[in-house]
């Protein structure tokens, strides 16, 4: 067995194909995924195998007495699941299963129908409406009672911001998946708008708890 490494990650719902993709690249480079969870990898060095990986959402697999072994059939070996629904998969790498990138060749993805795909997106995509309106909904109310308590009001804007940039985020996915050329207009990478958020509250704490 080889050395286990800890690696921290942070993939929002709609980048789950990087995800897959630095996997792939990680597989390529002699780390080989244990378990996967929601906000890290458990990795295994092992340059003697490669791995093609795939991830899917899917909220009742615990319900589904044959889920892990539909994908079984086909090839797929189950590694792990989060507590959020995501379920890791991998297979021995053959050429021509992965590009150059890491990312994996259409017909060799663990839908091979797009019907079924694009029922895995509209799980995550109303996953991601939910926590939307959850934010806007928060927003809302601190915003109500910040005019009795001016400190709310940054809640009230941190919330708003990360519901905004959820809802934007989708939509920007949803047409780059109908034409490969669109460009967003507005868009926050992952990595910049979650410390934002975290920065905004946090300061809102204590701006609130020092008054």
């Amino acid at each position: 067995m080889g050395k286990l490494i800890k690696k921290s990650t942070c993939y929002p719902l709609w980048e789950s194909q990087n995800e897959v993709r630095d996997l792939n690249i990680a597989s390529k480079n002699g780390l080989q995924l244990v378990k996967g969870k929601a906000f890290s990898w458990i990795l295994e060095e092992d340059k003697s195998v490669r791995y093609t990986y795939q991830i899917d959402f899917y909220p009742k697999a615990k319900e589904d007495s044959r889920y892990k072994e539909t994908f079984a059939e086909m090839g797929w070996e189950y590694i792990s699941s989060t507590f959020n629904g995501w379920h890791y998969f991998r297979k021995p790498y053959e050429e021509g299963d992965q590009l150059e990138t890491g990312e994996v060749v259409e017909s060799k993805r663990i839908y091979t129908d797009k019907e079924s795909y694009n029922e895995m997106e509209k799980r995550w995509q109303n996953l991601g409406r939910l926590l939307c309106i959850v934010c806007f909904l928060f927003g809302i109310n601190y915003a109500a009672l910040s005019s009795k308590e001016p400190a709310f009001l940054g809640f009230s804007f941190s919330f708003l911001f990360f519901g905004l940039f959820i809802f934007t985020s989708i939509q920007n996915y949803k047409k780059k998946s109908e034409n490969e050329n669109y460009v967003p207009k507005f868009q926050i990478p992952f990595k910049i708008a979650l410390p934002v958020y975290f920065i905004l509250f946090i300061l809102s704490f204590v701006v609130g708890f020092i008054k």
